[in-house]
């Protein structure tokens, strides 16, 4: 029984160290929250200019615009204030439509929609 009893707690210590060591190495994978307002921008820059078929110029402007978006959403978070978040989110947006054209404009909402049934139906 004491074999028994000694096998079944090392067992059990063993396999909480192996799932904290799994989570610890997942939680340093550069997780999004990690990344600065510019890795942001230009990651969304980048996406954007390959699902939307940017030109360069276009794809210029829409990185300062993110990137102002980014900041301004960074501080509103710290700050936590959602009068500003919102603001700031409808000035991005506001942005976006002078930047984008009419099909573009389509082909973001389509994404956006896509995303959006996405979260919410599971993931599949």
């Amino acid at each position: 029984m004491r074999a028994t009893l000694a096998n079944i707690t090392r067992f059990s210590v063993l396999s909480l160290l192996m799932v904290l060591l799994v989570n610890a190495s997942y939680a340093q994978n550069g997780k999004r929250a990690d990344w600065t307002p510019e890795q942001r921008a230009e990651k969304v820059a980048k996406n954007l200019t390959k699902k939307l078929e940017l030109n360069a110029d276009q794809t210029t402007k829409l990185q300062a615009a993110n990137l102002t978006w980014q900041k301004a959403r960074d501080a509103a978070k710290a700050s936590n204030d959602r009068k500003a978040l919102r603001t700031a989110r409808k000035a991005y947006r506001a942005e976006l439509s002078t930047i984008l054209t009419s099909e573009q404009q389509t082909k973001l909402k389509a994404l956006q929609d896509a995303r959006k049934a996405k979260r919410k139906g599971g993931g599949k």
